[in-house]
């Protein structure tokens, strides 16, 4: 329920990571959570793409799977 507020908390180091598996929720389990959009959104101002997600059996969170496209070029 914190993937946004931990990746914000990463600063300029984000720019350094190549690839993330997170957690992200569909529907909100706390008041004021930031859900998948957010997150997405997020990491895409931060050159990251979405490469692969997977909804859970109970269909309200999913796994995301996210490249740095900046890193990736490089290589």
């Amino acid at each position: 329920g914190a993937e946004y507020e931990a990746l914000e908390s990463i600063g300029n180091m984000i720019y350094y990571i190549e690839a993330m598996f997170i957690e992200l929720e569909l529907k909100e389990i706390y008041k004021g959570q930031k859900l998948f959009e957010d997150v997405v959104k997020f990491l895409k101002s931060k050159g990251f793409s979405m490469i692969k997600f997977h909804t859970s059996k109970k269909k309200w969170w999913g796994n995301g799977v996210f490249l740095n496209k900046n890193l990736i070029n490089k290589s």
